[in-house]
């Protein structure tokens, strides 16, 4: 048994953006005449009792109304540390969207705004803050908190032991998902 990551991990970057961590299953959209351009569909009509969404999941079939949790990162109120925090959206929005008119009186929605959702970081991967909000590093290559001088295996980054424990965690983890008849 394998585990698919979606995305995959950009390869030989040490630095990249947010949206890199946004599943295929996971379509957004600026505004409302972007959804208009990305589907060839009516915009659904803006309701400012719930919060703002721009995104849809396209995986979520129509007619759920479990639950679903996602991952998303936010900058802390200080605007310095990335946080990755989890939302529950309820399956029958997930599916669609709620974005705030193009032009024309707003009414801001007091429930606020439901963030893109991301998949999980990997064990080498880490957030940082920047000018333009959330970049995410791989710390094989890029480690912007390691000392000065540090390399990925002198304490810089993901060392060879990190990886051996992360993979007889996967291991473990793929037996008993395997042993439960679960699909990981």
């Amino acid at each position: 048994m394998s585990i698919t990551i979606d995305p995959p991990q950009p390869q030989g970057q040490g630095q990249y953006p947010l949206s890199a961590l946004m599943p295929s299953t996971i379509k957004e959209f600026a505004n409302q005449s972007d959804y208009v351009a990305k589907t060839g569909k009516p915009v659904p009509a803006y309701n400012p009792q719930l919060p703002v969404k721009r995104w849809i999941d396209s995986s979520v079939p129509a007619g759920t109304f479990s639950s679903l949790t996602y991952n998303t990162a936010h900058l802390d109120p200080s605007g310095q540390r990335p946080i990755v925090t989890q939302i529950s959206v309820p399956g029958f929005l997930a599916g669609q969207v709620n974005i705030l008119p193009d032009s024309g009186p707003i009414a801001p929605s007091p429930a606020g705004e439901l963030l893109v959702p991301i998949r999980a970081l990997l064990p080498n991967e880490i957030l940082i803050a920047n000018p333009f909000g959330i970049s995410v590093c791989n710390t094989d290559i890029y480690n912007p908190n390691a000392p000065a001088g540090a390399t990925p295996t002198s304490g810089g980054g993901f060392t060879d032991a990190d990886r051996a424990t992360a993979n007889s965690t996967l291991a473990l983890v793929t037996a008993i998902a395997g042993a439960m008849q679960l699909k990981v």
